[in-house]
């Protein structure tokens, strides 16, 4: 029944995220053939990266600890959020003004470091569309704590759906509002979309009840929960550091290497990151609440059969994207700004790219599971030493390869961090008793 429930919350889940990708996939064909790449495309994606990363580290963090904490309350039939993890909340909004405006003061100089040299073209866009973008982080995490409640009531299809509201939105505008080809106009785009998409999802979660602030706990599981926030965060700090470090040693190969490997990785992202979305929001409720009813053999189960098939699949689906590379590049980006050289660029960068897609859906499964158990030192350990391989492996390959070398410690430090994720949570799942969990659930 348990794995029943997986594949039924994952499949609604995976329906509606399905839409949303195309979406974003229309999106970034349309950004491709108009915009084509160059300084343009790689200010915004930088500004997107350092923008989004505060977002990231918060709000990310938070919501499987929010989805958590609701799903533990099913019973009461209410949505009650713990005063401690309320005021958390709270304090993440701050944090995202202050980081954000650090970013803004400390871009410039950044810039100048990654490039090389003062490039005015490459400042001035990204901090154009940084500004727009960073408004729309904050529009983004109002949504990111409406998808964790849904979540949490099992309201898989509308919370798999909602997202696709931004690039459908992005490129409405680009194509009658916004014409012009700068950086300043895709980040007004993006951050219009994030508008929309908050809009919704609050009138989605008001449709639900009110939100309810309930006493801290201070014993057993629920104490445990919220203590764990702060080493997610520091580990979601090191993780969404990644994108910024491949962008980093990207800047240095010149025009368009940026943009290059954004392209690239739009499909394995979008593949990977709707399979893992879609089993880690309908995995994390189930067993969350086998193992606040003690059914630890059954938690375990379900972990492994999961996990097993998850990287079957997903192999598969590696091995089909790098067969299908040059076809899937050619009919989404081929055409306009975007040359027949361009393709065969980013078609190589892809089927690299494909072969992380197993990684990131076996360590966003195995993920759950600590999330689950309350384990702190999996959230800390797992993102430093794959930030270490990012950078090591970069440093490397890079010199070796060019901008494929980035690719390629992609996917290595994909799997090590899987590898990581999946025998912690074995190990972890291996120490808890029936008993242990039911004293720590009822405390």
């Amino acid at each position: 029944m348990s794995i029943r429930a997986v594949v039924i919350g994952a499949f609604h889940f995976g329906a509606g995220a399905s839409t949303a990708k195309l979406f974003g996939i229309l999106r970034d064909v349309y950004i491709a053939r108009v915009f084509g790449l160059g300084e343009q495309v790689d200010a915004y994606l930088l500004a997107q990266t350092m923008a989004m990363l505060p977002l990231s580290v918060i709000f990310l963090s938070l919501q499987p600890i929010l989805t958590t904490a609701i799903a533990r309350r099913a019973q009461t039939g209410e949505i009650s959020v713990p005063r401690d993890l309320a005021k958390t909340i709270g304090m993440g909004f701050i944090a995202l003004a202050l980081a954000a405006l650090a970013i803004w003061f400390a871009l410039p100089r950044f810039l100048v470091t990654l490039a090389g040299h003062s490039n005015v073209a490459l400042i001035d866009g990204t901090r154009v569309a940084y500004s727009w973008i960073v408004a729309g982080a904050f529009c983004s995490a109002v949504s990111t704590l409406g998808y964790a409640v849904l979540h949490s009531r099992g309201k898989m299809l509308s919370s798999g759906l909602l997202p696709g509201l931004v690039p459908a939105v992005m490129v409405v505008l680009l194509a009658i509002m916004l014409p012009g080809t700068s950086a300043g106009n895709l980040g007004c785009a993006l951050f219009l979309g994030y508008v929309v998409e908050m809009g919704v999802v609050t009138l989605a979660v008001v449709r639900l009840g009110g939100v309810r602030v309930v006493p801290t706990e201070t014993r057993g599981a629920g104490a445990k929960l919220s203590r764990q926030v702060y080493p997610m965060m520091l580990g979601m700090l090191m993780t969404g550091a990644c994108p910024l470090i491949e962008q980093s040693f990207a800047v240095g190969l010149g025009a368009g290497a940026v943009s290059a490997l954004g392209f690239a990785s739009r499909v394995p992202a979008a593949l990977g990151g709707l399979a893992s979305s879609a089993l880690s929001a309908a995995f994390l409720p189930v067993v969350a609440n086998q193992l606040g009813a003690g059914h630890v053999a059954a938690a375990r189960r379900t972990f492994r059969l999961t996990a097993a098939t998850t990287f079957l699949l997903a192999t598969i689906v590696a091995l089909l994207l790098w067969t299908w590379s040059d076809l899937i590049v050619g009919l989404l980006f081929l055409g306009g700004k975007f040359r027949p050289e361009d393709s065969e660029r980013v078609s190589l960068l892809q089927g690299i790219l494909g072969f992380g897609i197993p990684g990131v859906m076996v360590a966003a499964i195995a993920g759950r599971v600590l999330v689950a158990l309350s384990i702190r030192l999996m959230h800390v350990l797992v993102p430093l030493v794959t930030v270490g391989a990012i950078f090591g492996l970069n440093s490397v390959l890079v010199p070796l390869f060019s901008v494929e070398g980035i690719a390629l410690s992609n996917v290595v430090a994909a799997g090590l961090a899987a590898a990581i994720t999946v025998i912690g949570a074995e190990i972890y799942l291996r120490r808890v008793s029936p008993a242990s969990v039911n004293v720590a659930t009822l405390s």
